[in-house]
């Protein structure tokens, strides 16, 4: 049962063989997640759910995958690991309706502060198992969600 739930979690930390893909994996990752984010976003409006609590149960499952995902690689920070990408993604629209602006706007600003990892981002990869891959990503996410805020702000 155990190899079953290693298998399984790995396939879904690495969106399959995206994450397998030799060039740019994470950015193709969240390119992935941009239709999930839409069918979330329709999700919560047609069944009234809660986005914040919606958003935070996804932060614990995909923390959770990473955790059991992580022990089927070496490194400390897979590559082929991209399912924080797609939380990322999550995050960064947070609060956004899935306008295509808003949504091109997000994925520029998500993959500039996740490959750039201003502000002491970098410094959280550091940190042992799920939490070195998973709270890079979160943190740039936070950025980009704000980066987003005052950039439509301005904007509209």
């Amino acid at each position: 049962m155990n190899h079953l739930i290693e298998k399984f979690s790995r396939y879904v930390a690495t969106l399959g063989p995206v994450g397998f893909i030799p060039f740019a994996p994470g950015t193709m990752a969240s390119l992935c997640a941009i239709p999930l984010y839409i069918w979330y976003r329709h999700a919560l409006v047609k069944y009234s759910i809660n986005e914040t609590a919606a958003t935070m149960l996804l932060l614990i499952i995909t923390f959770w995958i990473i955790s059991a995902a992580k022990n089927t690689f070496r490194e400390q920070d897979p590559d082929p690991i991209v399912m924080d990408e797609v939380i990322g993604i999550f995050i960064t629209l947070y609060h956004f309706p899935p306008h295509p602006v808003f949504i091109a706007i997000g994925f520029f600003y998500f993959r500039f502060f996740d490959i750039l990892k201003p502000l002491g981002i970098e410094s959280l990869q550091q940190l042992s198992g799920a939490w070195g891959i998973l709270a890079d990503d979160v943190a740039a996410a936070l950025l980009s969600n704000l980066a987003l805020y005052y950039t439509i702000r301005l904007l509209f």
